[in-house]
C-alpha cells in the first residue's frame, strides 16, 4: 500500500512539473535573441539560432574581436515581449518589430520543439549589390583607373 501511495505522489508531482513547464514562444525567443544581438553578445544570441544564423553570429563575433563594431551601452536597444508581433504558421513564424525606427522582420523555425531564429546567409545579399550586378558597365577600365596602359 505504501508503494502505491509513493508511486501516486511521484506521478502527481511529475505531472505538476510537466504542466507548469511553458514552451518558449517565438516572441520570447526573438526578445532574447534581439537583446543579446544588440548588446554584441553573439555567443549568447547563437543559443537561439539555426546553424546558418550561428554562422552569421560567428562572423559578427570575429569582426567584433578586431574592433570592427562594439556597441556603446547607451546605443543598445532593450526589447520587451510587447515589441514583437509574430505570426505563426505551422513550424515557421515571422516576427516583426521596430529596430531603430524601422520595421524589421525575422523568420523563426521550430526545430525539435524549440523556436530558433533563422537568418539564411543568402538573405544578407540583395540583387542590387555591386558584386551581383552584371548588367552595369565597368567604369574602372573605361576611365583608365585600372588600365595598365596608363
Amino acid at each position: 500500500m505504501k508503494v502505491i501511495k509513493i508511486l501516486l505522489v511521484t506521478w502527481a508531482v511529475s505531472l505538476l512539473f510537466t504542466a507548469c513547464k511553458q514552451e518558449e514562444t517565438p516572441e520570447k525567443v526573438m526578445m532574447k535573441f534581439a537583446n543579446h544581438f544588440a548588446a554584441g553578445e553573439y555567443t549568447e544570441a547563437a543559443k537561439y539560432g539555426t546553424p546558418s544564423t550561428v554562422q552569421l553570429l560567428e562572423m559578427m563575433e570575429a569582426l567584433a574581436s578586431v574592433g570592427f563594431y562594439l556597441p556603446e551601452d547607451d546605443q543598445i536597444e532593450k526589447y520587451s515581449l510587447d515589441d514583437f508581433d509574430c505570426t505563426v504558421s505551422g513550424t515557421t513564424a515571422l516576427c516583426s518589430y521596430l529596430e531603430y525606427g524601422e520595421i524589421a522582420e525575422v523568420s523563426l523555425v521550430k526545430t525539435e520543439g524549440q523556436w530558433l531564429v533563422d537568418i539564411p546567409l543568402d538573405d544578407l545579399y540583395d540583387e542590387d549589390d555591386w558584386f551581383e550586378d552584371e548588367d552595369e558597365d565597368d567604369d574602372w577600365f573605361s576611365e583608365g583607373l585600372l588600365n595598365p596602359a596608363n
